[in-house]
């Protein structure tokens, strides 16, 4: 039986490896690494587009297992990120060197118990500190307005200067405008 060279990677026996699982590509790619801390832990082995989403199948090194938890993000290294909301606008570039390597960033943190089987990959670091994952957004809320200047797709919604949620759609009907949100769980303490 003849074995593609991602199937061999997948099946070695020293090798962690899962899923990431994203909305679209970000810019990543079979043969791309897997970072922490700017030194390669694994890699990219295979891409696959399903009906909703993008799956990658990685492998970790023997030596960086340990680096792996059931809380570990995954973020796309991507050339530049730039998001238009009620702050202006954001800008967020990565080094020469990371346009030219791509791949995913492990961010850096405590691992937490076992690996699991599959992970979100967020687009940016901000999506992955809020923990939301393009793929799990449902709108939560629906508001009405007869206008919205400044306020967009992907706008945060804060309170109090805390972000408590995103705006994920604008409708326009023949009345007004509907803004649906996603609202995060607020922990109020006194």
């Amino acid at each position: 039986m003849v074995q593609n060279e991602a199937d061999y990677l997948l099946s070695l026996p020293n090798l962690l490896s899962f899923s990431l699982i994203a909305p679209q590509a970000y810019g990543v790619d079979t043969n791309q690494g897997i970072y922490y801390s700017d030194v390669q832990i694994g890699e990219i082995v295979k891409r696959s587009l399903e009906l909703d989403k993008v799956r990658f199948d990685v492998i970790i090194y023997p030596p960086y297992r340990n680096l792996i938890g059931s809380n570990s993000k995954f973020v796309a290294i991507s050339n530049i990120d730039m998001s238009v909301g009620l702050d202006g606008l954001r800008v967020h570039a990565g080094s020469p060197s990371e346009w030219l390597k791509g791949g995913v960033r492990l961010i850096n943190g405590k691992n937490d118990g076992s690996p699991k089987k599959q992970y979100a990959l967020y687009k940016d670091i901000e999506s992955a500190e809020s923990g939301m994952a393009t793929l799990d957004k449902k709108a939560t809320t629906t508001l009405s307005a007869d206008s919205l200047s400044g306020i967009s797709e992907g706008s945060l919604v804060l309170y109090r200067d805390f972000q408590v949620g995103e705006v994920l759609k604008i409708t326009r009907n023949n009345k007004n405008l509907r803004l649906s949100y996603l609202s995060s769980q607020i922990i109020v303490i006194y």
